[in-house]
């Protein structure tokens, strides 16, 4: 049984622009997810059997103990879905629900065709704000369809209403250079994706830079840093009804400036916790070419 701590790590999060709170993460090891999304390399390290039960609530119980400070945020992530029965077993959800009942807010993740009835239970049942992370990667219909995700954007857009209806929120991962997506169209569909998920309620967006994989039929590049920073900061210009950010891992293994690489992580950083835009950094090495 998989009962071990789990991998965690305490990160600031907007609550709301301009607003930060602790947020403790804890990666969870269970089921491996049953969507085969092409870009997607989270399922490495995961079972290829169900997740046996009482394993997630001794990683919950062994991450929380572990982390030496407490956050008003907990976030579960399990690389799969967590309303999957076969991720995470019903009969541990009473268990989880203990655990989890001193946080003001628990995040989630599941993919849009798993959201029903089961996130309603386990919502009216948890103490804080459930939130529910979904990745939407592309607001393209095409480009999505090619991501061999298995769900459309009306399968998104339900998923949505019924998470807002319940009273609960969600945030929304999009990718930054979708596979398929030309690079000299990353920035402008990256940004219309990001509008797509805040007109659908998404409370927060995650940018999420490509992370290239061997792929037999689909060639796969990672952005650059330079676009990467140009991206959070068109869609901070877009005013956005919802808190936008950059996922900061990986972010120093980019193809990036040697020069002013490491400020131009430094100035996401700080877009990322302010909401605002930060003053450009001036390079005359590469001029911030994306």
């Amino acid at each position: 049984m998989h009962d071990s701590t789990p991998r965690w790590q305490i990160d600031l999060e907007p609550d709301r622009p301009g607003q930060v709170s602790p947020a403790l993460t804890l990666f969870l090891v269970g089921a491996r997810c049953p969507f085969r999304c092409i870009y997607c390399d989270l399922g490495e390290g995961m079972l290829d059997h169900a997740t046996p039960s009482g394993s997630l609530p001794a990683q919950i119980r062994a991450g929380i103990a572990a982390a030496t400070t407490h956050c008003p945020t907990i976030k579960l992530y399990n690389a799969a879905n967590f309303f999957d029965r076969r991720a995470v077993p019903p009969i541990d959800e009473g268990a989880i629900v203990e655990q989890v009942r001193a946080y003001g807010r628990v995040v989630v993740e599941c993919h849009p065709r798993l959201i029903g009835d089961r996130m309603r239970r386990f919502g009216a049942q948890i103490d804080g704000m459930l939130e529910v992370a979904m990745g939407l990667e592309s607001a393209d219909p095409t480009v999505l369809a090619q991501l061999n995700k298995a769900m459309t954007l009306a399968d998104y857009d339900r998923a949505a209403e019924t998470i807002l209806a319940a009273g609960h929120e969600h945030r929304a991962f999009v990718l930054i250079g979708a596979p398929t997506v030309p690079a000299e169209a990353v920035i402008e569909s990256t940004v219309a994706s990001a509008r797509y998920a805040a007109g659908r309620g998404a409370r927060l967006v995650s940018l999420i830079p490509l992370r290239p994989r061997p792929h037999p039929s689909v060639a796969m590049a990672a952005p650059t840093l330079a676009m990467v920073e140009s991206v959070l900061e068109q869609a901070l210009l877009e005013g956005l009804d919802a808190c936008v950010l950059v996922d900061p891992w990986d972010l120093q293994n980019l193809r990036a400036c040697a020069h002013c690489g490491p400020e131009r992580i430094r100035r996401i950083e700080q877009m990322n916790l302010s909401g605002q835009i930060v003053a450009p950094i001036a390079c005359d090495r590469c001029a911030g070419k994306p």
